[in-house]
């Protein structure tokens, strides 16, 4: 059997404009085979997605050290590091794109900053992690997105390992900042590579291999390297990052590679709610257009009574959302995909994690 989700998170809602109520010809049989429900409010989206219990949320650090393949010591702390750019007065922004000369010597770097409990860990553009050896959640740190626009001391991390964490930005700045690459990326105009910033922090969570506990091996598309973390983590497989997106839209070798590989698996996009947010309201229809390619061969092979089970889900993180489920002992509801039956007291209230548990293997 095959077994398809689809999750927009943000992509629906009162406040946004809809692209929903007059859907393209896939999409709209589909809405007519199928179950719209209301979701409850997702609090970690990675973990729903993974269709854990609710109340699992892991931080951002575990999952990007998980992503990447490290494996540090047991009661070790993992962070986000942030390569940000520190330029006049002091004031910290963000980076543009690195090239790989760069990189490398940035690499390169990393190895000289690591003390006896913290190691830097080399990622990928300005996406990095950091490992504190027997290090203490007993900590404050502020993340990268806080610090932006502002003095680069304002908001140093206090706390357990305040001292070494301090050490290590300052320590960043000073070795950074003089490189070669940084001076012609001044004389370019370009924004320097100069600041290592830590947050999002957490130990390793002790989670169970999904895989084999339902027997099925799931595999997620998206570009996120948080979700590529949690599925490693539960023991499921997730696509190549890398082309995942075509300018702002999804690739349409994506689109179709993900319906055309048989067995389970997820595709995230959060760039269409991040366009209607935008009020990009042609560019996200026509998103929603570009999948409705793959999902008008979804509902014929679901009217042919072909073995598939598949939902779209837009959930919102700390809010209401809505999905559509669909396929083999799915009963339609003949209600609409979209913000008119927002508040409809037929609809079922279902959890993201129970839905995802249901279509993973239960």
């Amino acid at each position: 059997m095959r077994s398809k989700v689809w999750v927009f998170p943000g992509a629906m809602g009162p406040e946004l404009e809809s692209i929903w109520e007059e859907p393209p010809g896939g999409l709209k049989m589909l809405g007519e085979l199928g179950e719209v429900f209301r979701l409850a409010p997702v609090l970690g989206l990675e973990a729903s997605l993974m269709g854990l219990s609710e109340g699992v949320e892991v931080a951002k650090g575990p999952l990007i050290v998980a992503a990447f393949g490290w494996e540090p010591p047991s009661r070790s702390v993992h962070f986000e590091l942030s390569l940000l750019s520190v330029g006049e007065g002091g004031v910290v922004g963000a980076v543009d794109h690195i090239e790989r000369e760069e990189a490398q010597i940035l690499e390169e770097q990393f190895a000289r900053l690591a003390t006896k409990k913290l190691t830097p860990k080399w990622g990928e553009q300005a996406t990095h992690g950091l490992v504190w050896e027997e290090g203490s959640l007993d900590l404050g740190c502020a993340t990268s997105d806080v610090i932006l626009g502002g003095h680069w001391e304002s908001k140093l991390p206090d706390g357990d390992g305040e001292l070494m964490l301090r050490t290590l930005i300052d320590d960043s700045l000073n070795l950074l900042d003089g490189l070669e690459i940084n001076q012609r990326r001044f004389d370019d105009g370009k924004p320097k590579l100069n600041l290592l910033w830590p947050h999002s922090f957490g130990f390793q969570p002790d989670l169970p291999n999904m895989a084999l506990r339902r027997g099925n091996l799931a595999e997620f598309w998206s570009n996120e390297i948080g979700i590529q973390g949690m599925a490693k983590l539960v023991g499921y497989r997730h696509s190549q990052r890398e082309g995942f997106r075509r300018g702002v839209h999804v690739s349409d070798k994506v689109i179709r590679g993900f319906w055309d590989q048989e067995g389970l698996g997820a595709l995230v996009d959060r760039g269409l709610g991040q366009m209607l947010v935008a009020e990009l309201v042609e560019e996200a229809r026509y998103s929603l257009e570009q999948f409705d390619g793959v999902w008008e061969k979804v509902a014929y092979d679901v009217k042919a009574g072909e073995e598939v089970l598949g939902a779209i889900m837009c959930p919102n993180i700390g809010d209401t959302g809505m999905g559509l489920v669909f396929g083999l002992g799915v009963k339609a509801n003949q209600i609409p995909f979209d913000v008119r039956a927002w508040d409809d007291n037929r609809l079922r209230n279902l959890r993201m994690n129970e839905v995802m548990a249901k279509i993973l293997g239960g």
